[in-house]
């Protein structure tokens, strides 16, 4: 993985490749993050019977995770190697959203949404 080694200096095509890179990969995270996160996933927690505690919970996640910066930021500065902890920790990024993509087709019937599921549940009255 020397590819993810700091480089003493970037050459013009390099860091044109990279900025065209970073532009797919921005337009990639705001995509992911507008339809994995709030307005879709509050509906899909209400579809599921979410109470207030638990939309709550989910409207502070952002917050949360700004707190999270800090560490990030002190491993960085540790480390010295931001490549390499960029790729390796946006990697691991992907993978939860992918997971959270897959989960109402994998998850219980009880979770799932109405148009997703084989078994048809009760109507409540």
């Amino acid at each position: 993985m020397s590819f993810l080694s700091p480089v003493a200096e970037v050459s013009a095509p390099e860091l044109a490749a990279g900025e065209r890179v970073l532009v797919f990969d921005a337009a990639f995270a705001n995509l992911t993050g507008a339809l994995s996160g709030g307005v879709v996933l509050v509906a899909y927690a209400l579809a599921i019977g979410a109470g207030p505690f638990a939309i709550g919970l989910l409207g502070a996640i952002p917050l949360v995770a700004q707190a999270a910066q800090l560490p990030a930021l002190m491993l960085v500065e540790r480390v010295r190697e931001r490549k390499r902890i960029g790729v390796w920790t946006v990697t691991a990024a992907r993978l939860v959203i992918l997971a959270m993509a897959l989960l109402p087709f994998v998850a219980s019937p009880r979770y799932q949404l109405v148009g997703w599921s084989r078994r048809r549940r009760p109507s409540a009255r």
